[in-house]
């Protein structure tokens, strides 16, 4: 009987443990592609429902006390917004958080045209002020610190260029 299966694993180390705990194999196929993956926008209220249910398996109830607690506490914007405006003082706050911590590599290419600021609308769900560190709320009880990572994390990511990888995909066949 011939079956074959695809296993996919994401660490280059456990691949080749696998792979040398078989005996002979052939390699049929191999492809490589370079993947481009765009950063997520900054979260408005049902991207950060979304993520907090499948990161931290959280309800919407609980996801948005905390949410609002962190904006009582002003750490973060108001957490109901369907906008994914940013203020431009904030986006020039992060891209200095990026080049240090990054490199200027690193940072999001802008064109002269490329602008979200928009009048009246709030703003997307974002650190109040980004120089707060997630790594620096150790007051924070363990829910609003895990929220404000997810927020602050995801604010960031939103400023940086598009993430490269490679992706290789090899077929095998006993012999």
């Amino acid at each position: 009987m011939y079956s074959t299966s695809v296993l996919q694993y994401q660490n280059q180390t456990v691949a080749e443990k696998v792979a040398q705990s078989l005996t002979s194999l052939r390699v049929v196929s191999k492809q490589s592609k370079v993947v481009r993956e765009e950063a997520p926008p900054p979260y408005i209220t049902l991207t950060m429902l979304e993520d907090t249910a499948s990161k931290l398996g959280w309800d919407s109830e609980r996801t948005m006390a905390v949410a609002q607690s962190l904006f009582e506490q002003g750490l973060i914007t108001y957490p109901r917004t369907d906008s994914t405006h940013v203020a431009s003082d904030a986006k020039a706050q992060a891209a200095k958080i990026i080049r240090i911590r990054y490199g200027a590599n690193s940072l999001k290419r802008r064109s002269v045209t490329d602008s979200t600021d928009s009048s009246g609308a709030h703003e997307a769900i974002r650190p109040a002020d980004p120089q707060q560190f997630p790594e620096h709320q150790a007051g924070l009880l363990p829910d609003p610190a895990a929220l404000y990572k997810l927020v602050w994390d995801r604010f960031l990511a939103s400023e940086m260029k598009a993430a490269r990888y490679q992706v290789i995909d090899v077929e095998l066949e006993s012999v």
